[in-house]
């Protein structure tokens, strides 16, 4: 029985997720990376990006990645996490669970993208798994062929997204708190083994662009230099505070996050009521955390607090992303953490009636939310590419040797054949200009190009204030009122 309805929720999710793919990619950094490697592969030679002229060719990995496989990577990651949940929860509940991962929006958004984050996901989920298996017996030493596979995903993990370092701290750190040094060895040696050709040709944390970035520079202001220790500090309490009052509880009940639910709170003037529920799905989390943690520490446990720590350091454009391929541990500590609640207050039987409405909710929540992304997918909105006129008279209006600036670099690139780099990220124009001038590019391209957790599109904050400050610099050259895609050309001084 349980398994025909775990069929029913993977075949339902693979057709969410199809119906969500979108009618064009390369237009965001990690799919554009993936594909700008695809056709390096295709022509047989490297492609360097010349934003970062010290960069190598492109070597993320797969780099053959698309739509298709992002899909069934998610659908990877749905399956591992029910077997990982069933090992915590009892059959129904875990059901539940994993059709809670399967259609969590975050999860559809990134099955339908051409990124990594479901690959990680599957990996990093299934290293986890085969490592609870291998630690199973307290008494015997992990077999051979079990500590293959942990070393195998985590690895794999580790190519997906450089935060899979996560893994390598705390598998092995596990490993070495219980005094099994060899077993710990055997990760770590196995995994620079297999690791190898990355780390000779790229960089431990990140590809190269950003190896200062992961650390000490402040994305939110480039312009400002490297951040110090204190300013470390200042991000994480920045983060802490994010992540607890909107980014976590939103992810979890994604409704909270709705523009809809902000606008009548606001109008309302039930803001406060909103901040105590997201708070509240915060608590349940923290406390379904402590409540592992109590009953002995773990790997999946000793992985998230590995994991909260750098995502804590890390720049708070883009949190929502972290936390997608985490979302079955989350929802276990939500789980245990609301039983240990409703328990202090009624029966254990009305307690678990009481869990099993919260998590229906959430299912409800979750629907909502996805309906939203599979709407903006091409079963819905069709198959037109709105990128297509405007880029589409860029290749022909303009020579192979022409260079153009935007903050689709890639997708420009891709789409056009022509080099493309992005602007200056500073909100001073003089600086903008004076970076215009010092590439030499020829096309200013303006889009909206909003960035989650950001009031202010990139356009609004770094293109236009040039545009408007030397309106003499640009001319129009073509506008496209659809996608409001402007190009502008570019006036140099002789």
């Amino acid at each position: 029985m349980y398994h025909k309805v775990l069929a029913a929720i993977l075949i339902l999710a693979a057709v969410v997720y199809v119906a969500s793919f979108g009618s064009s990619v390369g237009h965001s950094i990690d799919d554009g990376i993936h594909i700008v490697a695809a056709k390096a592969l295709a022509l047989g030679k490297g492609l360097v990006m010349i934003s970062d002229p010290a960069s190598p060719p492109a070597t993320q990995f797969p780099p053959a990645h698309s739509q298709m496989v992002s899909a069934l990577f998610a659908l990877s990651f749905v399956l591992i996490s029910w077997f990982w949940l069933r090992r915590y929860v009892p059959p129904a509940t875990a059901l539940l669970m994993t059709g809670l991962v399967a259609f969590n929006p975050e999860t559809v958004r990134f099955a339908s993208a051409v990124m990594a984050e479901m690959g990680y996901a599957a990996t990093s989920m299934a290293a986890l798994f085969f490592f609870e298996k291998a630690t199973e017996d307290h008494e015997q030493r992990p077999g051979y062929n079990m500590i293959l596979l942990v070393t195998v995903m985590m690895t794999m993990a580790y190519l997906f997204r450089s935060v899979g370092i996560a893994l390598l701290l705390a598998l092995p750190g596990l490993f070495i708190l219980k005094r099994r040094i060899g077993s710990a060895g055997s990760l770590i040696i196995g995994f620079l083994i297999l690791a190898s050709p990355w780390l000779f040709k790229s960089a431990f944390i990140g590809t190269p662009e950003y190896r200062t970035q992961f650390w000490l520079l402040d994305l939110e202001n480039p312009t400002s230099g490297l951040i110090d220790i204190w300013g470390l500090f200042d991000r994480m309490w920045i983060n802490g505070v994010t992540y607890a009052t909107t980014t976590l509880p939103n992810h979890l009940m994604a409704t909270l996050g709705s523009q809809r639910i902000i606008q009548y709170s606001e109008q309302q003037g039930i803001s406060l009521l909103l901040l105590m529920i997201q708070l509240t799905v915060t608590a349940l989390v923290l406390i379904g955390f402590i409540r592992q943690l109590r009953s002995g520490l773990r790997g999946v446990e000793l992985y998230m607090l590995v994991y909260g720590g750098m995502v804590l350091i890390w720049h708070t454009r883009i949190q929502w992303k972290y936390l997608a391929p985490i979302t079955p541990i989350l929802l276990l500590y939500v789980y245990t953490g609301s039983c240990y609640m409703a328990e202090r207050i009624i029966s254990r039987d009305w307690a678990q009636r009481m869990v099993y409405a919260f998590l229906c909710l959430m299912m409800v929540s979750a629907g909502f939310r996805m309906a939203d992304v599979v709407q903006q997918g091409w079963l819905i909105q069709g198959k037109e590419d709105p990128y297509a006129k405007a880029y589409g008279w860029l290749k022909r209006e303009t020579s192979e040797n022409n260079l153009l600036m935007g903050f689709d670099h890639l997708g420009l690139y891709l789409y056009t054949g022509r080099k493309a780099l992005a602007p200056a990220m500073t909100r001073d124009p003089q600086a903008a200009l004076e970076y215009i001038d010092r590439t030499g590019a020829d096309y200013f391209v303006v889009q909206p190009r909003q960035t989650r957790n950001e009031e202010e599109s990139l356009d609004v904050k770094f293109q236009y204030p040039v545009l408007e400050q030397y309106p003499e610099r640009f001319s129009s050259a073509y506008t496209d009122p659809q996608s409001t895609i402007s190009i502008y050309r570019i006036h140099h001084k002789p």
